[in-house]
């Protein structure tokens, strides 16, 4: 039997994280109606350690430009403020949970599951001519950052939840849905939403386990839902979940052509997801 529904509002009056003043300030420059690249660059440029990180992925074989991006000023001709702006978000978060409480889970593998469906859900995006791929990176880091606010907040009942899911291979959405009355997916777009991110950032990330639910970014969310369940078949990290998940064939019958690309996707995934390990840890 399920205990008493939690409010998710009242779990987050004080949040386990906040987004980056960085991340905050170019969001206000750019409400502006006269900004320019270089006021965005001078603010990014406060923070060295910041530059180093983003420089040091743009520069990644994931992004895969064909010359060295030197400067910050460079970074934001070539990917845009937006898509910027939301990898230092995703960069800073990782840094500030790398030193979360190990006692419930383990931080490497976590963010190993993140990074493995933001890399794979960037190549379905590409391969299936999907606007914006860049974006899909910052959803698969953070889509289950709501299992970090859970193990913050409510120890207890996520340990008992890890537990089982771990010990008696049960699904870990239905027993949170279960004991909780609500979900890490929930809790994360609620997160992600109270920060100001756009709906097409917090709605994929609320329906992750239940595409269908998802209507105005269904497709985003359909293929947030397919990098999830791929990089769970493959193995690649764990973020509480011991049992994978499998893909909902009916978002497949819905959208016929995100079918999985024939032969080798595998051995690419597995190729992007160890150069993005490189980058990002």
């Amino acid at each position: 039997m399920g205990r008493k529904a939690i409010n998710i509002g009242e779990l987050l009056k004080e949040s386990v994280a906040s987004p980056p003043h960085v991340y905050l300030k170019i969001k206000q420059i750019m409400d502006l109606p006269d900004y320019s690249f270089s006021d965005l660059a001078e603010i990014i440029n406060y923070d060295p350690s910041l530059v180093v990180r983003i420089l040091k992925i743009v520069n990644s074989p994931l992004y895969g430009f064909e010359d060295k991006v030197e400067n910050v000023g460079h970074a934001i001709n070539l990917m845009g403020v937006e898509e910027l702006n939301q990898l230092i978000l995703a960069t800073s978060v990782m840094k500030d949970f790398k030193d979360f409480p190990k006692r419930l889970v383990d931080m490497k593998s976590f963010w190993r599951h993140s990074i493995a469906c933001g890399v794979t859900g960037k190549y379905l995006a590409e391969y299936h001519g999907v606007p914006n791929p860049g974006s899909f990176y910052l959803l698969g880091m953070l889509h289950d950052i709501g299992s970090l606010v859970l193990y913050s907040k409510l120890p207890e009942v996520s340990r008992e939840i890890l537990v089982r899911c771990k010990e008696e291979k049960e699904n870990l959405f239905d027993l949170e849905l279960e004991l909780l009355g609500m979900s890490h997916a929930r809790v994360g777009a609620y997160l992600l939403k109270e920060w100001g991110l756009p709906k097409k950032i917090y709605e994929p990330v609320a329906f992750h386990h239940q595409p269908l639910k998802s209507d105005e970014f269904a497709r985003e969310t359909a293929i947030l839902h397919l990098a999830d369940c791929i990089v769970d078949e493959l193995g690649l990290g764990n973020s509480g979940e011991f049992v994978p998940n499998p893909i909902n064939p009916k978002v497949l019958k819905r959208f016929k052509y995100l079918e999985s690309p024939a032969g080798g996707m595998e051995e690419i995934i597995r190729d992007k997801f160890f150069s993005a390990l490189t980058t990002f840890v």
